[in-house]
């Protein structure tokens, strides 16, 4: 998917962010989608990717698309004693005010396969024909 679609609904590490784009970039190959819901395009597991992504120049990023109100997520929060669910994670979202990093886990009773993507196969912009 386009990077631009996508909408996080929290901040990310930026000191996180530098490393895994220096891990990303050295591998040369995307190998982990980013889960997004299938509607408005939230990301729900990969902010950290998706903004290393961003820093390396990259138009598109593997993701996988699911349903956010199936039965195969759990919606948690990271920290004890705190709440989310995902009325919070859409509004976050759509308002553009981020939640704190690290603060909505999102757990999937079905795996993810993960891929062998070449990075620069994801720097390449659709030119449209004229």
């Amino acid at each position: 998917m386009d990077t631009d679609l996508l909408l996080s609904h929290e901040q990310f590490d930026s000191c996180y962010v530098t490393k895994l784009a220096e891990v990303i970039s050295g591998s040369g190959i995307w190998t982990q989608p980013i889960i997004v819901e299938d509607d408005r395009y939230i990301v729900l597991d990969g902010h950290h990717r998706l903004e290393s992504a961003r820093r390396l120049s990259l138009s598109k990023v593997p993701c996988a698309c699911v349903h956010y109100n199936s039965d195969i997520i759990e919606v948690l929060a990271w920290r004890c004693g705190e709440a989310i669910d995902r009325d919070s994670v859409r509004a976050a979202a759509m308002s553009g005010d981020l939640l704190p990093v690290k603060t909505s886990r999102h757990v999937f009773s079905k795996a993810v396969a993960p891929e062998r993507i070449p990075l620069a196969s994801l720097k390449q912009r659709c030119v449209p024909h004229e």
